[in-house]
């Protein structure tokens, strides 16, 4: 069966030099052919130049063998270093070994540690994550502002789930089962998107029905929600639902509160109609399992917003700056939290949200590095996940931004305490003090 070629392309890539020649050409041919533009956008690179500006010749030998920088230093490291420089914005870049080095021990050889530290713990305390994913939707609109369960959609919604968007996100998520409640608007939902499911995927999804999600017993939809978890161990699961079931679940898994009643809930916790979050399957207990899920998640809709508009070397920056908060900041600072003796629910915290954002990372990272994420994809597939997610990250889809889980707040105190630590240091060495010194007094103006 032949495939029908798309034009006018997303995007293509060249040399500097091609400006006149070759970009030049395909919209002149393809306009007299098709009368339309040929391709959408481009990425247009310029030359890498030697450590003395000049030109790389074979004839000066002005480069290091390419086989033995390889073989140094990994292909990553320099495919991060060339992304993260000005060549990819159509300026020059001076050429420098010595960068590509700084890229392996800044990036690369960080991320072994991450996974040597998770699996040396989850060895000694036999964790094993189970593979469940989580995401949760609310339905679309209904026809009028009533709580009438009988109440369906409007056309108006109707039609918002058959834009580019919306089925894009459903691929994206890829269910293998669908649970939704009993209402008519939430029923609707789900069958669209069962639909959009066959007809991209050729997937047949079973959609599952659960009364207690139409509940105002906040007790009762945690509790269905455990047993979800239970039942479909290690399966992608979509919730189709309401506010008034995603406010109990969020306050309980997320911001751990206990005494929850109606009322309060309405006045704290919305989620949008329409509006995807990934979803907890464990209780964050800490605030620094808050923070790094929110450095991620900010991060992750930066990078994602950068490659939309093929900003290269913005978002290759992006998802290197996340390396030194998760190594130097969130690890080190939970390292007795993974000491502790017992499995206590701060702990099982601790594990799950280093191994999600570690996984979420390495799906983030793969694009740019994409030899050592799956080295290090395979390796919590084998020895960290009850079930594995796929046979490649380079077979995942791409994961879908939260906004619930960016606190700029949170963020910005972690950051100040980062800058304050950072001057901190930098007066020691200045002032030629030891790190392990104590200090008899210290004071800060914020």
């Amino acid at each position: 069966m032949s495939k029908k070629i798309k034009y006018p392309a997303d995007f293509i890539a060249e040399w500097l030099d091609q400006t006149r020649g070759w970009f030049y050409s395909l919209h002149v041919i393809w306009n007299a052919v098709m009368d339309s533009k040929a391709f959408k956008n481009v990425v247009v690179n310029w030359l890498i130049l030697a450590e003395d500006w000049k030109k790389m010749s074979k004839r000066l030998k002005n480069y290091p063998d390419p086989k033995y920088l390889l073989d140094k230093y990994w292909p990553d490291a320099f495919r991060l270093y060339v992304l993260n420089s000005p060549v990819v914005r159509a300026e020059p870049l001076r050429f420098s070994e010595k960068w590509v080095e700084q890229v392996l021990k800044d990036v690369i050889l960080p991320l072994e540690n991450i996974y040597k530290f998770l699996e040396t713990y989850a060895k000694i305390d036999w964790f094993k994550h189970p593979g469940t994913q989580v995401w949760f939707v609310r339905h679309s609109l209904k026809e009028e502002n009533s709580d009438d369960p009988d109440v369906g959609l409007s056309e108006e919604w109707f039609k918002l789930m058959e834009q580019k968007d919306f089925i894009e996100k459903v691929i994206r998520i890829n269910p293998d089962v669908i649970y939704t409640s009993n209402i008519l608007r939430a029923k609707q939902t789900a069958d669209k998107i069962k639909q959009i499911l066959k007809d991209s995927l050729w997937k047949e999804v079973e959609i599952r029905i659960v009364s207690e999600f139409w509940s105002r017993d906040w007790k009762q939809i945690v509790e269905v929600y455990k047993n979800i978890l239970d039942k479909e161990k290690g399966k992608k699961i979509l919730i189709v639902a309401h506010n008034i079931t995603f406010r109990p679940l969020w306050a309980w898994f997320y911001d751990k509160e206990d005494n929850l009643d109606y009322e309060y809930l309405k006045t704290k916790y919305n989620i949008g109609f329409l509006e995807f979050v990934k979803f907890p399957i464990w209780r964050i207990e800490n605030e620094l399992d808050k923070w790094i899920l929110s450095e991620y998640h900010s991060t992750f809709d930066k990078v994602d917003q950068s490659l939309r508009k093929f900003y290269l070397d913005v978002a290759t920056r992006n998802v290197i700056s996340l390396v030194d908060k998760l190594t130097n900041w969130y690890i080190r600072r939970s390292r007795r939290r993974f000491w502790a003796s017992g499995f206590s629910d701060d702990k099982k915290s601790a594990y799950y949200t280093l191994t999600e954002v570690f996984l979420w990372y390495l799906k983030m990272l793969a694009p740019f590095a994409p030899f050592i994420t799956e080295y290090l994809y395979l390796k919590l597939m084998d020895n960290i996940f009850e079930n594995k997610l796929g046979d490649s990250i380079h077979l995942l889809w791409w994961e879908i931004f939260s906004e619930k889980y960016v606190n700029e707040d949170l963020q910005k105190e972690i950051d100040l305490v980062r800058k304050i630590i950072r001057l901190g240091l930098y007066i020691r060495a200045k002032n030629k003090i030891k790190i392990k010194q104590p200090l008899k007094k210290m004071e800060i103006r914020v």
